[in-house]
């Protein structure tokens, strides 16, 4: 009885291109992280700049910063799912270009959410 010897591995270690691939989306995640706070840090506040009465300019005014607290932490989230993700890619020898993607996706994300909480807030 003869057996036939398992198939051996191939390399797992990540080529040029993801390593190319994995440098371009960390700093289009940089890029993107950076226009995103901006945007909304300056957007959600100036959304009560034309308020009708002083309850209004507070609602507003609260909930403009919890949605640019929101997009600033997960910033910082996604920074460190990216820089995490990228150690353990390194160590495992998976791709790595998936992590940044996943760090973009979460900074989109929270941006979208923020303004869906000024949308409401604002009357």
């Amino acid at each position: 009885m003869t057996t036939t010897p398992a198939p051996q591995p191939t390399s797992t270690r990540s080529g040029t291109a993801d390593k190319i691939s994995a440098f371009v989306l960390g700093v289009l995640q940089l890029v993107i992280s950076y226009g995103t706070f901006m945007v909304c840090a300056l957007s959600f506040g100036m959304s009560s700049d034309s308020c009708s009465s002083e309850a209004v300019c507070d609602r507003i005014e609260q909930s403009a910063s919890y949605a640019t607290g929101l997009v600033a932490l997960s910033i910082v989230v996604a920074g460190a799912v990216c820089a995490f993700g990228l150690d353990r890619a390194e160590r495992r020898g998976t791709p790595r270009a998936v992590w940044p993607a996943y760090g973009i996706a979460i900074v989109i994300g929270s941006a979208v959410v923020g303004s869906l909480i000024m949308s409401v807030a604002i009357p």
